[in-house]
């Protein structure tokens, strides 16, 4: 492991991004295991809203994660959200071809996936799929040595709203590419 240049990868992959155009997705779930989506929301690459909206899921939502993000089945029901199926194609026309940035895209992108395929949808032919979360950590260089990669930092935003949390994945990909040369990590002394 070299954290110097990890870091220097992280900050290269951001640089890159932020000479292409991209999307931003972020979503919310009925739990953390065989979950549905409630929310999703895309932003490109300007910070500017692309699409947003509520989805009504064929299962329970877990009480703890409701606490969470405050969407209830009520909402849903009152909001008239409507099911995946008729999110999925203005959803897919906007992201095929792009390249799509998820924060923790390991958890947010097998929910999607798992959603077109129980509605035999045919899944989006995405340019390139990337997970701002992975880069990141990689960025931060804290070593997690039970799970042998860099430890995933939680993403940092005002709101716990799809919108304010692609906004937030913008900023630290900003950031990143922000980074200026001539950086180094300091060495302790031994």
């Amino acid at each position: 492991m070299n954290h110097q240049q990890d870091k220097a990868d992280a900050i290269s992959w951001a640089r890159r991004l932020a000479e292409r155009q991209f999307l931003v997705l972020n979503a919310k779930t009925t739990g953390l295991y065989d979950a549905q989506v409630l929310q999703i929301a895309v932003i490109n690459q300007d910070g500017e809203p692309m699409y947003e909206t509520l989805v009504m899921p064929t299962c329970e939502i877990n009480e703890g994660v409701r606490k969470i993000h405050g969407i209830s089945m009520d909402t849903l029901i009152a909001q008239n959200a409507p099911t995946f199926d008729r999110v999925y194609p203005e959803l897919a026309a906007l992201v095929t071809g792009e390249n799509l940035v998820i924060y923790n895209a390991g958890f947010y992108w097998p929910i999607i996936t798992k959603q077109w395929c129980e509605y035999n949808l045919q899944p989006p032919e995405l340019h390139c799929l990337t997970c701002a979360m992975e880069w990141y950590a990689q960025y931060v260089g804290l070593w997690n040595g039970k799970h042998k990669h860099y430890a995933w930092q939680k993403l940092s935003s005002e709101e716990l709203s799809v919108l304010g949390n692609c906004q937030a994945t913008l900023a630290l990909i900003r950031r990143m590419a922000a980074t200026p040369d001539g950086w180094r990590i300091k060495e302790l002394d031994r």
